[in-house]
């Protein structure tokens, strides 16, 4: 930037791939490990209203990037100028169409039922002035389902610590829940 005096006062990026921009548009969190990055790497540097559509019969990179010969490198081809719209109005630019993508790099997530948010809490929390007190309480909550759950079949191998230690997250994930339901669907 120091070699020359021009203001720059924003700057237009583009690519030809529907994929790849409406990747750069939505949340890189769920799309798999390599895409999340690669899409991170690219917003570190860019802004997401930067980029544009570009025509891939316009795209002169795709001379060099498609199979073929490769581009004519003459003094008058297309690889050595810019695409000529852009010697036209922006106006005039090719207006960009919103194509569907497909899903192939979005993470796949299982949800269990009981992971659903519920429509009602099970328990008040508010009603309870102790942790002992609430955490047995979701003792016997969590005992009567797994009764229910098991048909009259023992229960009796669960153990007291593990179903204290079941209670105590099943708790923790109620308030989880119920504080933070977009960032636990999202999860």
């Amino acid at each position: 930037m120091s070699n020359h005096t021009l203001s720059i006062r924003r700057r237009i990026l583009w690519s030809d791939s529907s994929t790849v921009l409406n990747w750069i548009r939505s949340e890189p969190r769920k799309y798999k490990q390599y895409v999340a990055f690669r899409i991170t790497e690219i917003l570190d540097d860019t802004e997401v209203g930067d980029w544009r559509k570009v025509p891939s019969k316009m795209n002169v990179a795709n001379e060099a990037t498609k199979s073929g010969s490769g581009p004519y490198f003459e003094e008058n081809s297309r690889w050595y100028k810019v695409p000529s719209f852009l010697y036209s109005a922006e106006c005039d630019w090719p207006n960009e169409v919103i194509e569907e993508t497909t899903d192939e790099e979005i993470k796949t997530t299982t949800i269990n039922a009981h992971q659903q948010l519920p429509l009602d809490p099970i328990i008040d929390f508010e009603r309870f002035s102790k942790w002992e007190r609430l955490t047995g309480t979701m003792k016997f909550v969590l005992l009567f389902a797994t009764r229910h759950k098991q048909r009259e079949e023992s229960i009796d191998a669960i153990s007291n610590s593990n179903i204290r230690s079941q209670a105590e997250a099943s708790i923790i994930k109620l308030v989880q829940l119920h504080r933070y339901p977009e960032e636990c669907r999202i999860l």
